[in-house]
């Protein structure tokens, strides 16, 4: 249900109050600078946001534990993160952090990326390897042990931190780890490349992103976070999805190098 559409003057009120309360110049968004978070770019692009600059989306390129991080600090006053690395935080028992939304229902398919050498082709060929992470905390770590709980490995992986993606394909190829898990869409540009190899995919057995604020944001603050959300959701999702004369195919060959045909194939998930 659009909160937006059912009433055309809820986000302006929750932005007066907020405005009027709050010394903030605009509410800053942290996400993953993938294919996912297209539809925010395009509420900004065609204004669904009202007719202000109030909400910044920040791309994040080390992933969900720089998310988590920056949402601590009140460097984002929402994040959209992975789900398994926001119920990880949350179990840690902080209570600081709390989820406001879903923001993708679909599981998310981890690629489990190795050195093009051939030198492993099977997963289990990979039970204590190391792996790269992004930093501790991250998917790339969490679903790296979900996956070895999952094959019943008795060597536990080991893990070295890169910081992010482009750390991580330059640790592969310096033999510094032997593997690390990542979204298979954002690999296959990759893959095509011949920089690294997808042996496999492991789906997560849970809706793939979520939105987290902090706990102790104002009453109104979430309303406006929810209302960004769901906003993004019904109306820029729309517009994405419709893929009209091919724009959402374009934007995600140009923008982040994937093929057609797999751009294709992800739109259509």
């Amino acid at each position: 249900k659009n909160l937006i559409y059912d009433n055309p003057n809820l986000f302006r009120f929750i932005k007066s109050i907020l405005l009027a309360s709050q010394t903030m110049a605009s509410f800053r968004i942290g996400g993953v600078p993938e294919h996912f978070n297209i539809p925010f770019h395009i509420a900004k692009e065609k204004k669904l946001y009202d007719d202000s600059d109030i909400v910044e989306f920040i791309n994040v390129p080390e992933g969900s534990g720089a998310m988590v991080s920056g949402l601590r600090t009140a460097k984002y006053d929402m994040i959209i993160a992975l789900t398994e690395c926001l119920v990880a935080e949350i179990e840690k028992g902080k209570g600081d952090i709390k989820l406001i939304g879903e923001y993708v229902h679909s599981p998310l398919a981890w690629g489990v990326c190795v050195h093009v050498d051939g030198r492993y082709k099977k997963l289990d060929e990979l039970e204590g390897r190391t792996f790269g992470i992004s930093r501790y905390g991250s998917g790339s770590h969490i679903m790296a042990d979900v996956m070895a709980r999952q094959r019943g490995w008795s060597q536990k992986p080991k893990f070295h931190v890169c910081n992010n993606f482009v750390g991580l394909r330059s640790s592969l190829q310096s033999g510094e780890i032997d593997c690390f898990l990542w979204e298979a869409f954002t690999c296959s540009p990759y893959v095509d490349t011949k920089e690294l190899l997808v042996i496999d995919k492991v789906p997560t057995p849970w809706p793939c992103f979520m939105a987290a604020m902090r706990s102790d944001s104002s009453a109104d603050l979430i309303k406006l976070g929810r209302a960004i959300l769901t906003t993004t959701l019904d109306a820029a999702n729309r517009i994405f999805k419709a893929n009209e004369n091919d724009v959402s195919i374009h934007r995600i060959v140009s923008d982040f190098k994937l093929t057609p045909d797999n751009a294709r194939a992800w739109l259509s998930q």
